[in-house]
């Protein structure tokens, strides 16, 4: 099998208190992923009840799923009803924690 494993990183902090989304987020892969890059904050869009961050170049969006994990997917792939949808999936749930504070978010 397979299996394309990228990370999400936190950009380093502007101030030393952060109490709002990160507006944006690195993606890092092992490979050279068309995944990894820089993903910005959608303000004001959400999924599933949680924030979306949009890749800057391409359609690919930062999302959660419905089961509760993030996942990196184009745009258009998002909104098929009945399955998530995620291209690449973190191997673990959010448990409503954000991608950038997760200890471990890797995705497969």
């Amino acid at each position: 099998r397979n299996s394309r494993v990228c990370s999400a990183v936190d950009p380093p902090p502007l101030s030393p208190v952060r109490h709002e989304l990160p507006e944006r987020l690195s993606v890092v892969c092992s490979s050279g992923s068309s995944y990894a890059g820089c993903y910005m904050l959608h303000s004001g869009r959400r999924l599933n009840g949680f924030p979306v961050w949009k890749k800057d170049i391409g359609d690919l969006l930062l999302f959660s799923t419905e089961s509760g994990m993030w996942a990196i997917s184009r745009e258009s792939f998002v909104h098929e009803p009945g399955q998530d949808p995620g291209a690449i999936v973190c191997t673990r749930r959010h448990l409503g924690v954000l991608p950038d504070k997760m200890q471990v978010c890797d995705f497969e």
